[in-house]
């Protein structure tokens, strides 16, 4: 289980993953959506390696595999810089609700802990009825309303 887990997370880093976890949302809302917005929300500064390489991934998935013209917002929580906590947590979401006043995405790509937390805890407030799609190198998660598929150490 532990190495089919480690497995993954390493096709993570490759993007091999994003593009399959990718697939997983245009096949759930891809033939629903007339023109994608998308609400890209990274726990890392945009500047991370690992960041870029995720966030490339999804957009080349998606992409490639969608006939729709997407648009993407994207945020980064800097949290390798700033400590994530809750009065962290509320500043950004005071910041996200007036940038994002009148903003409805179809769809939500989050990576990371601290984006994952962040999701879970306050953008149902700030998107009410967007489906997550969570990625999460530790415990992956695919999801429509984030139910998981799949965890670290559990498949």
């Amino acid at each position: 289980m532990l190495s089919t887990t480690t497995s993954l997370c390493t096709t993570l880093f490759t993007g091999r993953l994003t593009r399959a976890a990718t697939l997983i949302v245009i096949a759930l809302w891809g033939t629903s959506l007339q023109a994608a917005s998308i609400f890209i929300l990274h726990s890392y500064s945009q500047e991370y390696n690992w960041t870029k390489r995720q966030h490339a991934g999804f957009i080349k998935a998606f992409e490639s595999q969608s006939n729709q013209e997407p648009t993407y917002a994207t945020e980064y929580l800097d949290t390798k810089r700033q400590h994530y906590s809750e009065g962290y947590a509320d500043e950004i979401l005071r910041h996200l609700s007036q940038k994002y006043e009148n903003y409805r995405p179809d769809l939500i790509y989050v990576t990371d802990d601290n984006a994952l937390s962040f999701a879970r805890n306050h953008l149902p407030k700030l998107f009410p009825n967007t489906p997550r799609n969570l990625l999460r190198c530790q415990r992956l998660l695919v999801s429509r309303s984030t139910r998981p598929i799949e965890s670290h150490g559990y498949i």
